[in-house]
């Protein structure tokens, strides 16, 4: 499971850099200079995700940057430190800061990190294991439409952990998914154990 986090972390930092097909890193640079949280953000991504091949990536100065943008209240770059501090990725591995980023973001709406908050509490990573704390925040996740929160709100509701068990509403969650991992996701929540 800790091996499955890491990964989507790194791919968290990756994504951002297939999003966007044409970044003037020189213009982002100086509003992120001129102290735009936004643009400091962006610029902490860029150096993450290896701008797109063009560097190696860099995570010591993603981490300054999204430090910079957390300051202004950024809830992205909460969300990217939490994903570094969790990670260890340009700061000493920190699985407790990590928790306080991601709720702080969570608190400020950010999807992503409403999911990585409840999945931590769901497998007590840095925190006591709390499954109607994990569902807590995996449903406003899944109110923005994150498909990873809704396939675990569609186990959580089918196995009746940190919720009462409603296949109706698991059904529902399943269905939501957008994309579903795989056709058999839905068939397969009565069965085997649930890991989140």
């Amino acid at each position: 499971m800790k091996r499955f986090l890491l990964i989507t972390f790194s791919l968290f930092f990756a994504t951002w850099a297939l999003a966007e097909e044409k970044f003037d890193f020189q213009k982002r640079l100086k509003d992120a200079h001129n102290g735009n949280p936004i643009a400091q953000n962006e610029i902490g991504e860029y150096f993450a995700a290896g701008g797109n091949g063009e560097i190696a990536r860099d995570y010591e100065i993603a981490v300054k940057w999204w430090e910079a943008a957390s300051q202004q209240g950024n809830a992205s770059a909460m969300t990217n430190l939490g994903a570094a501090y969790f990670s260890g990725n340009g700061v000493w591995r920190d699985p407790s800061k990590a928790v306080r980023y991601w709720s702080e973001a969570a608190k400020l709406g950010d999807a992503e990190a409403q999911y990585f908050i409840g999945t931590v509490y769901c497998n007590g990573l840095g925190v006591m294991r709390d499954y109607q704390t994990a569902v807590f925040w995996w449903d406003k996740a899944a109110s923005k439409g994150h498909s990873r929160a809704q396939n675990n709100l569609a186990f959580a509701y089918a196995r009746g952990e940190g919720v009462d068990r409603d296949i109706k509403k698991a059904f529902k969650f399943c269905g939501t998914r957008q994309p579903c991992r795989t056709s058999l996701s839905c068939p397969v929540l009565f069965y085997g154990r649930w890991r989140c």
